[in-house]
């Protein structure tokens, strides 16, 4: 089974190569890497270019936030599953062998590894009050995947769609996770398979833009689903 890891990246140039290094290691081949930077300003595609060469790096010119980047990474890769990395994440060096394992399952069509952000093992993604509050937890079925760390089925992908661009960031990954869930497949979660997350440090340095984002996706997904989530 071929995948493909794409790293989204905004700024935070030290993280986005701590992140790569860690792909370096893995004990699975990994088919391609595909780096997709939103229209960075501190050197990260220079600093990529040259300690990485064989990593396909595509600039952006807009910062296009997760669905938009994502979306262009996803359409330039050809492997049969998607590994979609936030540029803050650290994966364990069995990560890509686990996750490619579990993906054999044809019914899954988006899953997580175990996220550990800031050292706790909460990380099954639920949702609450009516689907519009996410939270974690330690046990139990996902309600959707969280795109910090998104594995994502070719096949499915080709069934459902992207990300939808409208939503931009937050509430994208809940949305293509319900899609593919209404589709017939199954949200999953690799236990084995781990990620450290350093959580969120493109969007500190822009909390209102975040907070923003989060409150009108949140009225969307109300009015797209019904709160029947």
């Amino acid at each position: 089974m071929k995948i493909s890891v794409i790293v989204l990246g905004y700024n935070n140039k030290e993280l986005t190569l701590d992140c790569l290094n860690s792909l370096m290691v893995q004990d699975y081949p990994i088919y391609e890497i595909v780096y997709v930077d939103n229209n960075s300003s501190d050197g990260a595609v220079l600093a990529i270019h040259q300690r990485f060469p064989f990593v396909n790096t595509i600039r952006l010119f807009e910062n296009r936030l997760y669905a938009g980047g994502m979306n262009v990474g996803i359409m330039r890769s050809e492997g049969d599953i998607f590994l979609c990395l936030n540029n803050d994440t650290n994966l364990d060096r069995s990560c890509i062998r686990e996750i490619c394992a579990y993906m054999q399952d044809k019914q899954i069509g988006c899953a997580n590894p175990k996220i550990i952000t800031d050292g706790s093992d909460k990380s099954i993604s639920k949702l609450k009050c009516f689907g519009l509050i996410p939270y974690t937890v330690s046990d139990g079925e996902p309600d959707y995947a969280n795109g910090c760390a998104m594995v994502l089925s070719r096949k499915a992908l080709a069934e459902v769609g992207l990300f939808d661009m409208s939503l931009g960031m937050y509430f994208e990954d809940v949305d293509l996770s319900l899609r593919m869930k209404k589709a017939g497949y199954k949200i999953g979660f690799i236990s084995k398979a781990i990620v450290w997350h350093k959580g969120g440090a493109s969007v500190k340095k822009i909390p209102w833009k975040t907070k923003w984002y989060v409150n009108r996706n949140r009225l969307k997904m109300l009015f797209r689903y019904g709160g029947l989530i």
